[in-house]
């Protein structure tokens, strides 16, 4: 199970736990001492709570020992004590109902599962009634809102993804000054203290260039591996809260209590996952966007088409949706929009882009790359991964060669950032790339990237504008 970090742990009478399932059990008990003098309640009180609203069975004695005593001593209730007993059962049980109906967030159903209170966990709609996220009418495309950190900040609806080894404070910062959101991996530290450093650079710039242009830039993002074989995450979080870093994107797993940590900062969560299970988790753990993974997707890969896996997620969550998944250009960000994503996820492309840490030969080789030249494969990392099979061949392993690997994100972080080691390492010498290769041609700034991309994401939405004006009228 996992921990809050210690910094967010509260005080107070009772040690309370934080965005547990409804069904789970919590058990509250008082420091020692704190009821010392009084016989109300036992030495130790336990109160098991099962369900999200607090309304359960609690232990305690309903009166004090001497009341107990003063009840008839042939075992029949006086006229005195039964009132009592009524009135008293009529109160406790009075406060349940008041606190289960009337407590309950906005955004509870009290017939179904209960929401953590600052998300909206919505039921799937009938197919009759589904929800239009992006649409056209006669004045373009129109979309549904996105969370307020994005307002009046976004130049373009996009996500520059984190990429191992590739990502640091100088793309992020590249992504940011251009107008789109930049995010690298906790991982791409080694340690906890150059995680730190790494924010507080962040910081730095990003202060220097909001004051230097009077805008408010971009968030950006940090993404935190939630696998079991990361020992560090619980320290890894604590740099991230202690940052309170705006946008965490977590992979590999989804867990309600590190999504309450971070909104309890007032932070965003959103969560990559490769189909609709993986989907029904995330949206149970509270997180505020989903990242749709779809097929040709590089690095760790989904093996859905995108337009079914959208589908599929907007029929359950009507949240902030990312697409990944092969995609390279301004057009590809608009098909996006129009599929029903709210903002594209887009790796592979800034991996060709002159601020990105990868070696030179890398970006040769995307540039050099087309689709038939990425293979998917487990036998690197444990977990289906798209590479560039050049450096497949060049390590020895072949489409399916290789000897199978466990998943071990530590294991890989240290031999990927290693200097002692002399063998090839998933990452660091065998490289990842999407199915969007065969549209990368050059190794820009990531300014000009995004200037291109902005000219080539409005002129696919006014074709489109064009293309339904063309449409005969149902009507």
């Amino acid at each position: 199970m996992f921990a809050l970090p210690a910094a967010m742990a509260k005080g107070g009478d009772h040690l309370v736990g934080i965005g547990k399932k409804r069904g789970a059990k919590r058990i509250i008990q008082p420091r020692p001492g704190n009821h010392a003098g009084t016989d109300l309640w036992p030495d130790l009180m336990r109160i098991e709570i099962n369900d999200g609203i607090q309304s359960g069975r609690v232990d305690k004695p309903l009166f004090r020992k001497n009341c107990l005593e003063r009840l008839d001593p042939k075992g029949w209730f006086g006229r005195q004590q039964a009132m009592r007993i009524v009135i008293m059962m009529v109160v406790w049980h009075g406060a349940i109902l008041v606190r289960k109906f009337f407590a309950c967030p906005e955004t509870c159903d009290t017939n179904g599962p209960i929401a953590r209170n600052t998300i909206a966990i919505t039921a799937k709609p009938p197919k009759d009634e589904a929800r239009p996220f992006l649409k056209m009418d006669g004045q373009g495309l129109t979309a549904m809102p996105l969370p307020q950190i994005f307002d009046q900040t976004l130049r373009l609806p996009l996500i520059a993804a984190p990429m191992f080894l590739a990502s640091g404070p100088e793309l992020v910062m590249a992504c940011c000054r251009a107008g789109i959101i930049g995010s690298f991996p906790a991982k791409n530290q080694r340690t906890c203290e150059g995680l730190d450093e790494w924010l507080t650079e962040i910081g730095v710039a990003r202060a220097a260039i909001e004051g230097e242009t009077g805008r408010p830039l971009p968030p950006f993002a940090v993404n935190l591996i939630v696998h079991r074989s990361n020992d560090v995450l619980q320290d890894e979080l604590e740099v991230v809260i202690r940052h309170r870093v705006p946008l965490v994107i977590t992979s590999l797993g989804a867990v309600p209590e590190l999504v309450g940590a971070v909104h309890d900062y007032g932070g965003l969560v959103f969560h990559d996952v490769i189909n609709l299970r993986h989907a029904r988790k995330a949206i149970e753990a509270g997180v505020d966007g989903l990242i749709a993974v779809a097929a040709g997707a590089g690095g760790h890969t989904g093996k859905a088409s995108p337009f079914a896996l959208i589908n599929e997620i907007r029929q359950v969550f009507d949240g902030a949706l990312m697409l990944s998944g092969a995609l390279s250009t301004g057009g590809d960000i608009a098909a996006a929009q129009v599929m029903g994503a709210d903002l594209a996820y887009m790796g592979t492309r800034f991996i060709g882009t002159a601020e990105c840490r990868s070696p030179d030969a890398y970006k040769a080789m995307i540039v050099d790359s087309t689709v038939q030249d990425v293979v998917a494969t487990d036998r690197v990392s444990g977990v289906d991964a798209n590479f560039l099979a050049a450096s497949l061949a060049e390590a020895g392993i072949g489409p399916d060669g290789g000897a199978e690997q466990e998943a071990g994100i530590n294991r890989d972080v240290g031999d990927a950032l290693s200097a002692r080691t002399n063998e090839r390492t998933a990452w660091r010498d065998i490289w990842s790339a999407g199915h969007g290769v065969g549209s990368i041609a050059d190794v820009p700034r990531v300014a000009d990237l995004v200037d291109r991309l902005e000219a080539e994401y409005h002129a696919a939405l006014a074709a489109q504008t064009r293309r339904v004006s063309q449409l005969r009228d149902g009507g």
